[in-house]
């Protein structure tokens, strides 16, 4: 589940200054979601070095791992 913000609908032939993307992310384990953040923030890095821009990446941990338990 995500989203992408970015410029207006008002002047679509412009790029827009700022984008913003947002998303979840659930996993099994911690070590998946080190890998993850540790891949999207590579991944930002390279794509702003690229483009000649910057990035800015806010991963907030809000859940834990989920952890099934058998009986």
């Amino acid at each position: 589940v995500g989203a992408v913000q970015s410029g207006s609908f008002d002047s679509t032939d412009v790029v827009p200054t700022t984008v913003r993307i947002a998303g979840t992310m659930r996993a099994l384990r911690d070590s998946v979601l080190d890998t993850v953040e540790h891949r999207m923030r590579a991944l930002a890095s390279g794509l702003a070095i690229s483009f000649g821009c910057k990035a800015e990446v806010q991963y907030n941990r809000i859940a834990i791992s989920l952890v099934n338990h058998e009986m």
